[in-house]
């Protein structure tokens, strides 16, 4: 079978009106998608509103996804929460925008399973950490975070700043050769 068959949904004779679809998603969701992280655990509550020549979809996912972390490379689990809403409407070539998919006439299914992996991955921070003060660092790597706290940072001096600003400054763009 195949693993994204459950997100294939029949649009043939559904009524006009709202339909709900309920999907509870784990790491066999992110392996079949070919996900960069392995592990998550996800709810997918789905509301298709079927219009006489459209549909408007609205996702809402909740989970979290396990990854590590960018501070102590300890795998952690980051809380996904992401909203979106698509429109499918009836076109003779299939394509995509921003918000609006479209589909042929005689589409008899929509698989949204691209469409929910692309709202998780997008719902992952750009900076993977989560607030280890408030747990005392429990799923830390403590030998990193010593590491870590036993570097110097160097900070730019003030002097060092004003002559770069001065020498950008003088910096003529227009300046004919």
């Amino acid at each position: 079978m195949n693993a994204l068959q459950p997100f294939e949904i029949p649009i043939t004779g559904l009524q006009i009106g709202k339909h709900n679809f309920h999907y509870r998603l784990d790491s066999s969701f992110l392996e079949a998608m070919d996900a960069q992280y392995k592990n998550g655990n996800f709810e997918v509550e789905l509301e298709l509103d079927r219009k006489f020549s459209f549909f408007e979809i609205f996702f809402d996912v909740k989970g979290f996804i396990n990854l590590p972390c960018d501070r102590c490379s300890e795998n952690i689990d980051l809380p996904i929460d992401a909203t979106n809403k698509l429109i499918y409407k009836y076109a003779e070539i299939e394509s995509e925008e921003e918000e609006i998919v479209y589909v042929k006439p005689s589409t008899v299914n929509l698989n949204v399973a691209k469409y929910i992996y692309e709202l998780i991955m997008l719902a992952v921070p750009l900076r993977k950490v989560k607030d280890c003060e408030s747990e005392g660092y429990k799923d830390c790597n403590q030998k990193i975070l010593d590491y870590l706290d036993s570097q110097v940072i160097e900070e730019v001096e003030e002097e060092q700043e004003s002559q770069l600003a001065k020498a950008l400054k003088n910096i003529n763009i227009n300046k004919k050769k």
